[in-house]
């Protein structure tokens, strides 16, 4: 299985694919982080976009995945990014 995501990527293995001078793709999943209840993990909603992100990356030629980028909703119309 190739490596697709950003963070596990050595500084001289990123500089030897951007080396390459071919064109790379980053794919950013989006997922809310939410509470669903005492006993669940707040980023239950992240884990199915970063892994659908992933599976795409490594079917796909010179693209990385980048980390995820949480939402969390202050209201029912309003969205955030956590940075």
């Amino acid at each position: 299985m190739k490596k697709v995501l950003l963070s596990e990527f050595s500084a001289l293995e990123l500089k030897n694919l951007m080396d390459k001078k071919e064109k790379l793709t980053a794919i950013c999943a989006f997922g809310s982080l939410e509470s669903h209840g005492w006993h669940c993990p707040l980023g239950t909603d992240t884990f199915i976009p970063t892994e659908a992100a992933i599976l795409a990356a490594q079917r796909l030629d010179n693209t990385l995945v980048v980390p995820l980028c949480p939402l969390v909703l202050q209201s029912t119309t309003t969205a955030i990014l956590c940075l």
